[in-house]
């Protein structure tokens, strides 16, 4: 079982502005264009998310991941939950012994850095896909926070697109 962290960052290393805002991504938004998106959702069995990704994608409006199971780490017990859309808590390394369980293959970790940066500290994400868009934000919600964890990568591809996005693959290097 893989989890994957895919994700779009400005030049200079952020995900989102400092409110959370992402709408410097329409820069490179095209019609013909998804960037290996639609593939690479085809090829996820569900995905997971951190309640403040998850409130921000509620706001967006329509729920993007229909007919994906998505699990949210929160510790609110009363967050509202869209359809196909369950509550986790706890240790990663729990939740993805459960993933395992329900024989998913390729799980998503979708958006922000306190998520990610907890399955890190436990040596858990083995896929980096990186969308480097042409804008520099100055500062915001960094693309890696800090952890107290080192992990050595393996470059895979790197893809260039006419809109000036890099996408980069890593796969982690296991020891």
């Amino acid at each position: 079982m893989e989890i994957v962290y895919y994700v779009a960052a400005s030049l200079d290393g952020y995900i989102a502005d400092p409110q959370g805002k992402v709408d410097w991504l329409a820069s490179v938004a095209d019609e013909n264009e998804d960037y290996g998106y639609d593939t690479f959702y085809q090829g996820v069995d569900a995905l997971v998310m951190g309640s403040k990704t998850y409130l921000k994608v509620l706001e967006l409006g329509a729920w993007p991941y229909e007919g994906k199971p998505v699990w949210v780490f929160s510790r609110q017990e009363d967050l509202k939950l869209a359809p196909g859309v369950e509550r986790c808590a706890g240790d990663p390394s729990t939740i993805v012994a459960h993933f395992r369980a329900l024989d998913y293959k390729r799980v998503w970790l979708v958006g922000g850095g306190e998520l990610l940066a907890s399955f890190q500290e436990e040596d858990l994400v083995d896929e980096y896909i990186i969308s480097y868009v042409p804008v520099l934000l100055g500062r915001g919600i960094p693309l890696f926070p800090p952890v107290d964890a080192c992990a050595r990568l393996d470059f895979q591809l790197a893809e260039t697109f006419s809109s000036g996005l890099v996408q980069m693959r890593y796969k982690r290097l296991c020891d």
